[in-house]
């Protein structure tokens, strides 16, 4: 994560209903056992209103997140995370290649008191139903980058799947990744959020690229 940055850099939009913000490696979302700099804490403090998260991004991973200003909008935005309506893609370096370039994975995750999702069986307690949907990018000789739309937002749910399938995420040793990155951060980059507007249901659409002075993630292509 970056030690010195303007909080006003990191905020995609900012209006009367909600903030859109990057989020950046390394640093949480909201306040944890840390303490450390958390994401709405900044946001909070920058634009002098409490904020509600609608939906969270690992602490390893960068990438969109999204913040509503009233409980009306949180309510309104909540409702289309319930029926899939909000539309969320990320792009993920893995280790190796996946043995189709597209497809779908649906498996039942748990979650585990060692803060780490596990794959179980349809049926078992406490597993939930996580699907994801999953394009190839980018074939390097060691690593793919693809391109993940994310139907089902379970806990840790693409490290797990694309961990399962076969395709550790680079840097995500929790996952069983050959070795983590020297910022603990992983190659997850959350690029693309879609909903529609509290008020007015215009329909909107954000993107921000991954880290451009990193050497795997200026290899993604810009027109994606």
């Amino acid at each position: 994560m970056q030690d010195f940055f303007e909080i006003s850099d990191l905020i995609v939009d900012n209006n009367n209903q909600y903030i859109v913000a990057l989020k950046l490696a390394g640093m949480p979302c909201v306040l944890d056992k840390s303490e450390d700099k958390n994401l709405k804490n900044l946001l909070e403090s920058y634009a002098k209103h409490d904020l509600h998260i609608i939906n969270r991004i690992d602490r390893p991973v960068s990438g969109l997140a999204l913040f509503a200003k009233n409980t009306t909008a949180a309510n309104f935005l909540t409702e289309q995370i319930k029926e899939k309506k909000i539309r969320k893609f990320y792009l993920a370096i893995v280790e190796g290649r996946p043995k189709t370039e597209t497809g779908e994975l649906t498996d039942y995750l748990i979650k585990t008191q060692a803060n780490k999702s596990v794959i179980g069986k349809k049926g078992d307690k406490e597993a939930k139903e996580a699907t994801l949907k999953f394009e190839t990018i980018v074939t390097l000789d060691n690593y793919t980058i693809l391109k993940v739309e994310l139907v089902t937002g379970r806990f840790h749910q693409i490290r797990s799947q694309l961990a399962n399938f076969g395709c550790p995420i680079k840097g995500d040793v929790k996952y069983g990744a050959r070795r983590k990155n020297k910022d603990r951060s992983i190659y997850l980059h959350a690029y693309e959020l879609s909903f529609r507007h509290p008020i007015s249901q215009d329909f909107k659409r954000y993107k921000v690229a991954p880290n451009p002075n990193d050497s795997l993630w200026k290899l993604v292509p810009k027109n994606i």
